[in-house]
């Protein structure tokens, strides 16, 4: 179960890196302009920009779910 819980958090964050990646790269395809691209990028990944962060971490909350669970069962079997 545990191995299971560290592939689903792996394969669940990559996804989300993976669709980010995958948003500036259409963002990219569909301006045709490096200038156009990178204001978008420093815009929606700004510090500044609360709900693209709430939305991530959202969206990221299933895998950091399975994380602190893993890490529970780890340290149950590891007592004594």
């Amino acid at each position: 179960m545990n191995n299971a819980l560290r592939w689903f958090y792996i394969i669940w964050l990559g996804l989300v890196l993976g669709l980010n990646v995958l948003g500036v790269i259409g963002t990219y395809l569909s301006s045709q302009s490096l200038y156009e691209t990178w204001l978008y990028v420093t815009e929606t990944y700004s510090p500044f920009n609360v709900w693209n962060f709430a939305l991530n971490l959202i969206v990221s909350l299933p895998a950091i779910g399975a994380y602190i669970w893993r890490e529970k069962r780890l340290k149950k079997t590891s007592e004594p």
